[in-house]
């Protein structure tokens, strides 16, 4: 009987172990499939100025306080996206919640380099940076 109770405490103990590591590494993935979308969908909007001569932008809810979704206006039509679950974005304070790709070329009207900041709502020590670089719009992941 004392060796069953103590492999039902080893497993327990085993189990609690996996289930933090487990709630970490889902967090992890979602703010690395967060910032994947929003870069891919900064590069999309700048793309879409130069190859269709129009355009572009993409905004964030001015009404969401936590910046989960934001809208891309591509060719006059407008998409909604929403981040994964447990994700939200921090707009530079001097950078706009609105970033506008303006054709035929693709540049912004940002001044200065912008840095938006990806954090995972449930563990705001895991964070991912998202660059727009200046005039030309281009996005990076730091």
């Amino acid at each position: 009987m004392i060796e069953l109770l103590l492999v039902c405490a080893i497993i327990g103990t085993i189990g609690a172990v996996a289930t933090a590591n487990f709630r970490n590494a889902s967090q992890q993935a979602n703010l690395r499939e967060a910032s994947a979308q929003l870069t891919a969908d900064f590069q999309r909007a700048r793309s879409s100025a130069q190859r269709a001569n129009q355009t572009a932008t993409l905004a964030f809810a001015a009404t969401d306080t936590a910046l989960t979704s934001y809208t891309l206006t591509i060719n006059g039509q407008n998409l909604t996206q929403q981040l994964p679950v447990g994700v939200q974005v921090t707009v530079p304070t001097d950078a706009a919640k609105t970033v506008t790709y303006n054709a035929p070329f693709g540049e912004t009207t940002l001044v200065s380099t912008a840095i938006y900041t990806l954090t995972s709502q449930k563990d705001p020590t895991l964070k991912r940076y998202l660059k727009i670089v200046g005039l030309t719009g281009k996005a990076y992941l730091q």
